[in-house]
């Protein structure tokens, strides 16, 4: 898919990607290698047929990452080995602990 938004890592060390089917890329900014990739899987509620990713932005210390999507959903994600969601929140329903899709 076509690359929609970027955001670097506080320390400028990590970039962010996300494209217009909701697929998250992080890659290292000094050579730009891929060191993590995930497929968009959309969770059960969640209706919309446009996933795609819309904004990124990284907490202060660069450990998480939220990922707004054009389906008015925003996924917060550890960053790190265990790469993971630790929370979900969606217009008219409010944050969710992790879902299984």
């Amino acid at each position: 898919g076509k690359l929609r938004t970027v955001a670097y890592t506080p320390d400028a060390k990590y970039i962010a990607v996300g494209n217009d089917h909701g697929d998250l890329f992080i890659l290292k900014a000094s050579d730009l290698s891929q060191i993590h990739f995930e497929k968009y899987e959309r969770p059960k509620f969640v209706k919309g047929s446009v996933h795609a990713v819309e904004v990124l932005r990284f907490s202060p210390d660069g450990k998480y990452l939220a990922v707004g999507t054009h389906d008015d959903v925003v996924y917060v994600w550890k960053l790190g080995a265990d790469f993971k969601i630790v929370g979900v929140c969606k217009v008219g329903v409010g944050f969710r602990e992790p879902l299984v899709a």
